[in-house]
């Protein structure tokens, strides 16, 4: 059955309808946006260890050793995802949380249209969805017309669970938001705001930094039925950024517990490997400074001057690598190039449910190496006033993609140079493995 999926599109359109403000380019927090790793996952010393022992005749505490996974987000936002253990036989050992009673499901595709990055409320999806959920009254998932009236600070709240909204972030205006299956032949749902949306300024300094993407694709997930960060297969994480609220990133400890629960026969010792594959969402956010000029070809002394910049990192494992810009009279242009400059693997940010690798589900080249643009305009600009192409979903090929922007230049812009930033998030999955073989040794 197809389903719709009003929250998600919600906060969606929110981003791309408000107007924020940003302290960009301070010196005290451009040190944070350096270095070229998200989440750094190792084993702790000694865990899995090389050699362990199985006694036919012991207990279960006789022939169990721990695996302990050491996380520490070494970039500057937030991480959200699970790890999962998985390359050894399942007949042999025994690594829960693994629930085999259970079968995973997803979405086939997912294929959103929408229209400018920054002022487009409308959207359109196609999507096979699992199930619906209910909030503040409402069900969400069957086909029809849809009419959802509430708080946004509250349907946040409602649905992640998590207090990362206050009133200071000024998360409350009111939303009015219109679903309607235009065409129950295609399956594609339509949804837009009430003409009479008035929502309030969000502050970057909360909105950013991968808060308001990671709660985004929590919509997402919740609303198709997919357990994403799923508990079942992995164990889940929540991470904050080495940023200039958190110093030094936050770190975790998980551990899982393998037990032998048979032995084969004929065997006196095995070797097992064990492989654990963190699969997380994040965000990279960079401000870059730009020179706003209607007449970059005019003689005189100026402020600033248009020309291409390069960087090497932003503090996350996909970076903005070079913007190359050109000013005419009335419009900006803008290329944008990215990179994975990691060492993982880039997933879509709407398909991160196939990197567990207990998923059923074949991963194809649809759920690999797309970013999705959830916010970029300049920081004292329009929302309305840019559009990009590709307009959300970027691919990257050989591990390299590029945007193109235009800005449409306000006619009571002043007529003499003057710098801004280009504020951009990106928000993508990304997967990374460590790996070590154990040696199980049978003791008569």
């Amino acid at each position: 059955m197809r389903k719709l999926l009003p929250v998600f599109i919600l906060l969606s359109l929110f981003l791309a309808s408000c107007s924020f403000v940003s302290n960009p380019n301070n010196p005290k927090t451009e040190k944070y946006y350096v270095g070229t790793e998200g989440v750094r996952m190792t084993f702790e010393d000694n865990t899995p260890p090389s050699r362990v022992y199985f006694y036919s005749d012991g207990n279960v505490n006789d022939n169990t050793f721990d695996i302990n996974v050491k996380l520490d987000n070494q970039g500057a936002n937030y991480a959200m995802g699970s790890v999962y253990i998985s390359g050894y036989n399942p007949s042999i050992l025994s690594i829960p949380p693994f629930a085999q009673e259970q079968n995973l499901y997803g979405i086939n595709s997912c294929d959103i249209a929408a229209g400018s990055v920054s002022g487009n409320e409308n959207i359109a999806f196609d999507c096979f969805f699992g199930q619906g959920y209910g909030v503040g009254g409402g069900v969400f998932g069957e086909f029809g017309n849809l009419h959802v009236d509430g708080n946004l600070g509250e349907l946040l709240d409602s649905i992640t669970g998590k207090d990362w909204f206050d009133e200071d972030t000024q998360l409350f205006g009111t939303l009015n938001l219109n679903c309607e299956n235009l065409d129950q032949n295609v399956n594609k749902i339509h949804c837009n705001f009430d003409s009479a949306l008035d929502l309030q300024a969000v502050s970057v300094e909360n909105a950013y930094y991968g808060r308001m993407a990671m709660t985004q694709l929590s919509q997402f997930y919740q609303g198709v039925g997919i357990q994403f960060p799923d508990k079942r297969y992995g164990i889940p994480f929540l991470l904050l950024g080495d940023n200039h609220y958190y110093p030094g990133g936050e770190k975790d400890y998980l551990n899982f517990k393998a037990t032998v629960m048979q032995w084969p026969q004929g065997l006196d010792e095995t070797i097992q490997p064990i492989t654990a594959t963190a699969c997380y969402a994040y965000v990279t956010h960079a401000t870059p400074s730009v020179c706003i000029d209607k007449y970059p070809y005019d003689g005189g002394r100026k402020v600033c001057t248009v020309r291409a910049q390069s960087w090497k990192s932003q503090g996350a494992p996909v970076a903005i690598t070079r913007i190359e810009q050109e000013n005419t009279p009335r419009k900006i242009l803008f290329k944008i190039y990215i990179r994975n400059v990691g060492k993982g693997t880039v997933y879509s940010p709407f398909a991160l449910q196939k990197c567990n690798p207990w998923n059923p589900d074949r991963v194809t080249e649809k759920d690999l190496n797309l970013v999705w643009i959830n916010y970029i305009n300049l920081g004292t600009g329009d929302p309305y006033s840019m559009k990009c192409n590709p307009n959300r979903l970027v691919r990257l090929t050989n591990g390299q993609g590029m945007v193109t922007c235009e800005y449409d230049i306000p006619d009571n812009a002043p007529n003499t140079a003057y710098p801004d930033n280009l504020i951009i998030e990106m928000a993508y999955g990304y997967s990374q493995t460590v790996q070590k073989s154990v040696t199980i040794k049978r003791v008569t």
